[in-house]
């Protein structure tokens, strides 16, 4: 096992259930055959979002949807007014629940990003089926075939909202010029369909809000997810995140660490709250025969902690 996998081994060791081989490291980074094909209707009052797992999925960690993502999906139902007519950029979107919802809710532009190939080509499938009937109502053709599908972004997006980029947080560290990114993700033999190789988030880009669910679990995530949130929100934008509370320390170096990159904890528009998922999304944690008696969402034990919402701005003096 060389160093790229021994840490992804050591991320899933640390998530998820001893004994449970979902989640080992060839499961991760091998196409499963047996997961089959599921879909999933997630119901937020007036919106829903369909998400779609094909067969020979991706990554186990990519195609589950998350605790957090559950309780930041009815913040942004919340912060509604915040979104209409602006930017948006999802980070580490797994399958794309909280990106696919803002982009119902009057959203200019939406870009949803995560960092694993075969997770993304997940993703894409379902950017795709939710693009498609916005497409149809608003008169325009279908996406082709080729890159195309990834979405363009700015003046390239055709009247689309919609769009994934692959994204490392790590780009957004200072480091010497050259110097390339090492990622666990990183796989140069990947193949790809007709979509290609998804495009990289544009260098620089900032957006009106910056949203995440359940993305930072060690510390060595830590400084590179301050980075790109100070890189990627743009001022005068909010940051909008939860955090699932694994690691008590993890947390604390990432709220003393957002002064250091010029923002901070907003109480003003909800500081940082503790939740648990909403009543209304309990059944999304009940056993259900097509994941194999598991729940749709992730619930095991290592991830019941207090889900911590966060607002983070730019500090303005």
């Amino acid at each position: 096992m060389n160093s790229v996998e021994e840490e992804v081994q050591r991320w899933a060791d640390e998530m998820f259930e001893d004994g449970d081989p979902t989640w080992s490291t060839p499961a991760m980074k091998t196409p499963r055959s047996d997961i089959g094909s599921r879909r999933s209707d997630y119901q937020f009052g007036a919106h829903s979002v369909i998400l779609s797992v094909p067969k020979s999925s991706g990554s186990s960690l990519s195609v589950r949807v998350w605790r957090g993502a559950l309780v930041l999906a009815r913040a942004l139902i919340r912060e509604r007014d915040r979104l209409q007519g602006r930017t948006v950029l999802e980070l580490g979107a797994g399958m794309g629940l909280c990106g696919l919802l803002v982009s119902k809710l009057g959203a200019l532009e939406v870009v949803i990003t995560d960092c694993h190939y075969p997770g993304l080509k997940v993703l894409l499938g379902n950017v795709l089926e939710a693009e498609a009937q916005a497409e149809a109502q608003a008169g325009l053709p279908p996406r082709g075939p080729g890159p195309a599908q990834w979405g363009g972004c700015g003046a390239e997006r055709a009247g689309r909202v919609l769009s994934v980029r692959r994204h490392l947080w790590e780009t957004d560290v200072p480091r010497s010029p050259g110097r390339p990114v090492r990622h666990w993700s990183n796989d140069p033999g990947h193949l790809f369909g007709a979509e290609g190789s998804p495009p990289e988030l544009e260098p620089g880009a900032a957006y009106d809000v910056v949203c995440a669910a359940d993305v930072l679990y060690f510390h060595d995530q830590v400084w590179p997810l301050l980075h790109t949130l100070s890189v990627r929100c743009a001022v005068g934008g909010m940051v909008l995140l939860t955090v699932t509370l694994r690691n008590p320390s993890v947390f604390a170096a990432f709220l003393l660490g957002l002064e250091e990159v010029g923002m901070e904890v907003v109480q003003s528009a909800g500081g940082n709250v503790a939740f648990d998922v909403d009543p209304l999304d309990l059944h999304y944690l009940l056993p259900d025969k097509s994941y194999g008696d598991k729940p749709e969402v992730n619930a095991t034990a290592n991830e019941l902690g207090p889900i911590h919402l966060l607002y983070i701005a730019h500090i303005i003096r």
